[in-house]
């Protein structure tokens, strides 16, 4: 059996689009690099979901390797504490010049929403 073509729900896909287009709106609008780290999160908050994805559908295809379970399962153990993360960056709102605390509350909370998302689903899949 073959390992399907990855399928990523609409809601995750809209949702990461969504706070790395803000947090590059971010960057233009406050003329710094201080939300580089925002859209760096996102991309480790994705990599445990990506791991168990990929782990779910290797166990769909009957492949029963207790060697890619145990190193997918370590490495999405280490991966997984930055999707929720992502909640904690929330502390730095109204930290930055320049740009309006409505922009800046919108672009953590909604990339913290994408950290919880891809969490939830993450546990989800490993479950």
């Amino acid at each position: 059996m073959k390992l399907h073509k990855m399928i990523i729900p609409r809601q995750i896909l809209i949702l990461t689009l969504l706070a790395v287009a803000l947090n590059l709106v971010y960057l233009v609008w406050s003329d710094s690099i201080f939300s580089l780290y925002i859209i760096w999160n996102i991309i480790l908050a994705a990599i445990p979901f990506f791991i168990s994805y990929y782990l779910l559908q290797y166990y769909r295809a009957g492949k029963r390797s207790i060697l890619m379970y145990v190193l997918g399962g370590c490495f999405w153990l280490l991966f997984f504490p930055n999707a929720p993360y992502l909640v904690t960056d929330i502390m730095h709102l109204g930290e930055s010049i320049g740009v309006p605390l409505w922009f800046d509350s919108l672009t953590l909370f909604c990339s913290a929403w994408i950290g919880l998302m891809l969490g939830i689903y993450s546990l989800s899949f490993i479950e």
